[in-house]
């Protein structure tokens, strides 16, 4: 990394890097429709493929999850809190949220956020993936001038790479275990993990 840790400019992903949520989707899944799916399922994050449906039946079955509710249950990632506290103490800029989340979870989201990380993020920014208003994690790395982007997802990690500095690839999941990856594509595992690539991991 080129600049010193103060100076940059880190935007984190929310799905699966600060709280799990396939997890808990797949648990709601699985008990109304009698399947058994799991993580090893999702080889990628095409969650049609990985659950062998209807893309249509997969949006409508993810919206129902969270209007049901169970979406203000998700838990953080184990270690995340403490990291992220690090983090920030370390940045002149607070750390933002960059999520694909439809903008109609931005209630939810915004709950997760203020439960889980009280004064960590300066903003939110969500996709809108599947909305009408969609905008790309690169566009939004670059509208914010992004340094770092900590995120699980390949498909917006290599696009992103190509506007930012680095991306973390966080997690040991099935869809992350990639091998061909760009240099500043750097694979993480857990929250731990990325403390030491920011040099921070002698302070915890």
């Amino acid at each position: 990394m080129a600049k010193d840790m103060i100076q940059y400019k880190i935007a984190i992903d929310a799905d699966e890097v600060l709280w799990g949520c396939i997890p808990h989707f797949l648990e709601y899944y699985n008990q109304r429709y009698g399947t058994d799916f799991g993580l090893e399922n999702f080889r990628s994050q095409d969650w049609a493929a990985a659950l062998e449906a209807d893309p249509e039946h997969v949006s409508q079955s993810y919206l129902d999850f969270h209007e049901s509710g169970l979406g203000y249950q998700l838990r953080p990632i184990t270690g995340s809190l403490e990291a992220l506290r690090l983090i920030r103490q370390h940045l002149t800029n607070p750390p933002i949220v960059i999520s694909a989340r439809l903008a109609k979870l931005r209630a939810e989201t915004e709950w997760l956020i203020d439960q889980h990380f009280p004064e960590i993020f300066a903003d939110i920014q969500l996709g809108d993936h599947f909305g009408p208003n969609r905008r790309s994690k690169a566009e939004i790395c670059q509208e914010h001038q992004i340094d770092i982007l900590i995120e699980d997802d390949l498909k917006h990690a290599l696009p992103a790479s190509a506007v930012v500095e680095e991306v973390l690839l966080f997690g040991d999941y099935p869809w992350t275990r990639a091998t061909d990856l760009p240099a500043n594509v750097k694979p993480v595992k857990n929250w731990s993990a990325v403390l030491t690539h920011l040099n921070l991991a002698a302070e915890v």
